[in-house]
C-alpha cells in the first residue's frame, strides 16, 4: 500500500507539468517538456547512492547475524527516509509554485521527490523478494497491480483538486501529509516488528 500510495504521488507530480511548467512559469512546450530531466536526474542520482548505503548496511548485517542468515527487514531501515524525503519535496514543490518561486527551486524539489521514491522501491522490492522467495513473483506481482491501480486512479482527480479553491499549495499539502502518514510508522513498524 505504501509503494502504491508513493507512485500515486509520482504520477501526481507527472501530471502537474504541463501546466506548471508551461502555464505558471510560461516556458513553450518544448522546455516544459525538458522540466522532465528533474525527475530524471532524481532517480538516476538515487540509485547510486541508496543502492550503496541500502547494500553496505545489509551486508553489515549479515557480518553481525549470528547464523549469517539475513533477515528481510533488515531491507527496510532506511524506507523511512523516502517516507520523509519524498513527501516534505512533493509539500515543498506545491509551495514553491503557489509563490512562483524562481523555477529552478520547484525543479530542485521534483529531483529530491524522485530520489526518494528510488529509495522506496529499492527497499520494498528487495523486502518483497526476500520475504518469501518461493512466491517472490506472485508478491511483485501484486505490489506492481496495486501500485499501478493507484498511478491510474491519482490521475484522474488531481487536476480538479488543483483547480480548486485548494490550488497547487494546499493538495500538495494534503498529498504531502498523505505520503508522511504512510512513510513514517509502517517502515518503523515493520522493521522492528516485521519478523514476528
Amino acid at each position: 500500500i505504501y509503494m502504491a500510495v508513493m507512485y500515486g504521488l509520482m504520477y501526481l507530480m507527472i501530471c502537474t507539468f504541463p501546466a506548471v511548467w508551461g502555464k505558471i512559469y510560461g516556458f513553450s512546450t518544448s522546455i516544459s517538456g525538458l522540466m522532465f530531466l528533474s525527475l530524471a536526474i532524481g532517480y538516476i542520482g538515487g540509485l547510486p547512492v541508496w543502492n550503496h548505503i541500502i547494500s553496505k548496511d545489509y551486508n553489515q548485517k549479515i557480518i553481525d547475524n549470528d547464523n549469517k542468515i539475513p533477515k528481510p527487514e533488515a531491507r527496510l531501515k532506511y524506507l523511512y527516509w523516502s517516507g520523509i524525503i519524498s513527501p516534505v519535496s512533493l509539500l515543498l514543490y506545491g509551495w514553491m509554485i503557489e509563490n512562483q518561486y524562481h523555477w529552478t527551486l520547484p525543479a530542485l524539489f521534483c529531483a529530491s521527490f524522485a530520489f526518494g521514491v528510488v529509495c522506496m522501491f529499492q527497499t520494498i522490492a528487495s523486502y518483497l523478494i526476500d520475504m518469501n522467495p518461493r512466491f517472490a513473483a506472485s508478491s511483485m506481482a501484486a505490489a506492481t497491480v496495486l501500485r499501478s491501480l493507484f498511478g491510474f486512479s491519482f490521475p484522474l482527480f488531481v487536476n480538479y483538486m488543483f483547480k480548486s479553491k485548494l490550488r497547487y499549495s494546499w493538495s500538495n499539502t494534503i498529498f504531502g501529509l498523505v505520503g508522511l502518514i504512510f512513510g513514517i510508522p509502517f517502515p518503523i513498524y515493520l522493521y522492528k516488528r516485521g519478523e514476528r
